[in-house]
């Protein structure tokens, strides 16, 4: 099969799989455009066969990845309060605390 085929068979399976053809052709070369997963790509000129390999993003890598951010965002906020002499300061990074400490609750 040819470059050419079988780029447009993997544009057809972007499409397939949610992605969406853009009206605005690309700046660089001016081909076509399609908008998959958060991100541009022009079926010209990049490699859109990578697209389709990366992996799908699942409800527990997103649960998983929040958790991580908000242990990292509890442990800057404790670093804060330790150091905080404003007591509205401290109020505001206690509320913060709690309502990150919920959030990971929900997560489970």
């Amino acid at each position: 099969m040819s470059a050419n085929k079988d780029k447009v068979k993997i544009t057809a399976e972007i499409i397939r799989k949610g992605g969406t053809i853009l009206g605005e052709p690309c700046k660089i070369c001016g081909g076509v455009q399609v908008r998959y997963k958060e991100r541009t790509f022009c079926v010209v000129h990049e490699d859109i066969e990578k697209v389709l390999s990366e992996p799908e993003l699942t409800i527990e890598d997103v649960k998983s990845n929040l958790k991580g951010v908000l242990l990292a965002k509890i442990d800057e906020i404790r670093v804060l309060l330790s150091n905080e002499k404003d007591t509205e300061a401290q109020e505001k990074y206690a509320n913060l605390l709690i309502r990150y400490f919920e959030l990971l609750k929900e997560l489970g």
